[in-house]
C-alpha cells in the first residue's frame, strides 16, 4: 500500500543579518544611482529639444510644433529653401516644366534625403549614447549592492552572526524513512488491513505520518517512535 508523504517544507537558505557598513554603504550606492537616474532624465530632455522633440507622457517623444530652432526644424527649413531656391533659379533663367526645370527639384530632393539620413544617424547615436549610460548606472548599483553583501557576509562570519542553511533529507531518504517505519508499524500494530491497524492512540499509520509532519520527517535531527521504535 502506498502511503502519502506531507509535502516537504520549502528548504531554508542561509541568512546573513546585513550589519556593520552594509546600511551607510548601500545607502550610498543607492544615492548615486538616484543622482545619476536624475542627471541622465536631465539629459534627455536637453537632447529632445536639441532635435526639435519633447516627451509625452506615455514617455515616447513627439515633434515640437513651439521649436523653431530644433535640428528637426531647421532640417525641414533648409530642405524647403532649397527647394524653393531651385524653383525660382530654373524659372528665372526661362526653364518650366520636366526635363532641365526638373533636375534643381531632382537634387533638392536628393540633398533632402542626405540630411534626413544624417539627421536620423546623430539621434540615433545620441539615444544610444543615454541607453548606455542608463546601463552602466544600473551595472554600478548591481556591482555595489553584490560587493555590500558580501562586505556584509565577511562581517557577520568575522562576527560569528552567520547562519547557515538548514540540512534536509532527499525526498529518497524520506521515503526510505517512512518504509521502514511502516515495516515496525505493522510489526507492532498489523498491517492496513488487520483489525489492529488502528491501535497506537486510534490512528492509522497514515495518520500517524500526517501527525509527525513534513518538518519532521525531513529533518535529519528529529527522533521519534514508530511501531516500538525509534526514527
Amino acid at each position: 500500500m502506498a502511503y502519502s508523504i506531507p509535502t516537504p517544507p520549502p528548504p531554508k537558505g542561509g541568512t546573513v543579518p546585513y550589519l556593520g557598513p552594509y546600511a551607510q554603504n548601500q545607502a550610498a550606492a543607492e544615492l548615486a544611482f538616484q543622482r545619476a537616474q536624475a542627471q541622465l532624465a536631465a539629459q534627455r530632455g536637453s537632447l529632445l529639444q536639441q532635435y526639435g522633440y519633447k516627451p509625452t507622457a506615455s514617455g515616447g517623444m513627439a515633434v515640437d510644433a513651439s521649436n523653431p530652432y530644433g535640428l528637426y526644424q531647421q532640417m525641414l527649413g533648409a530642405n524647403a529653401n532649397e527647394a524653393m531656391a531651385g524653383q525660382q533659379m530654373m524659372h528665372n533663367r526661362g526653364f518650366t516644366g520636366p526635363g532641365l526645370a526638373g533636375q534643381a527639384e531632382t537634387a533638392a530632393q536628393m540633398d533632402a534625403g542626405g540630411r534626413s539620413f544624417q539627421f536620423a544617424r546623430n539621434f540615433a547615436s545620441a539615444e544610444e549614447q543615454q541607453q548606455e549610460a542608463a546601463m552602466a548606472a544600473q551595472d554600478a548599483l548591481a556591482n555595489a549592492t553584490a560587493q555590500n553583501q558580501y562586505g556584509a557576509t565577511q562581517y557577520a562570519i568575522a562576527h560569528n552572526l552567520f547562519t547557515p542553511a538548514a540540512v534536509r533529507l532527499t525526498d529518497a531518504e524520506v521515503q526510505k524513512r517512512v518504509q521502514a517505519m511502516q515495516a515496525a508499524w505493522s510489526r507492532m500494530w498489523g498491517g492496513p488491513n488487520s483489525k489492529s491497524a488502528k491501535k497506537y492512540g486510534g490512528l492509522t499509520f497514515q495518520q500517524r505520518l500526517n501527525q509527525l509532519g513534513a518538518n519532521r520527517l525531513y529533518n535529519p535531527t528529529s527522533h521519534f517512535n514508530v511501531g516500538g521504535k525509534t526514527f
